[in-house]
């Protein structure tokens, strides 16, 4: 992490601070799981890794990071689909989720049902918000 901060505090150039961070990581520096079977050589993602991110049931069932949907679209329940990473189902199963989900299931890559673009807000005076001041300037 001292290389890094070093590299930072050494970059000259005039770009943003955020920039130069992703601009002077280190080789090798990833996100690393230390209580895995067989090392700390893994990513959090890897079945070696015995510590699990835990995710939201929207995440688990292949919705986006951003938990921005509220409710999704449906589409029709397709058991030869990409959607189950090639399980089988054999047909009582077949007939239970078609029962379970007999409007369809989500489809996470359309935007959910009046789903609209985020509108930036401060909340600096309550909901709508105001936009804020000039940023301070220190001094010697």
């Amino acid at each position: 992490m001292d290389c890094w901060l070093a590299a930072v505090e050494r970059d000259p150039s005039a770009i943003s601070l955020e920039q130069k961070i992703v601009n002077n990581k280190p080789a090798g520096y990833d996100d690393a799981c230390f209580n895995s079977v067989g090392g700390p050589d893994v990513g959090f993602e890897s079945a070696a890794c015995l510590l699990k991110n835990t995710r939201s049931p929207h995440i688990v069932a292949g919705g986006p990071q951003a938990e921005n949907i509220f409710k999704c679209q449906l589409k029709p329940l397709n058991f030869a689909g990409p959607d189950y990473n090639g399980a089988a189902f054999d047909v009582g199963q077949q007939s239970r989720l078609a029962a379970v989900f007999s409007t369809g299931v989500c489809d996470w890559t359309l935007p959910g049902v009046g789903q609209t673009d985020a509108e930036l807000t401060t909340f600096e005076s309550g909901p709508g918000g105001e936009p804020l001041p000039p940023p301070p300037v220190s001094g010697p």
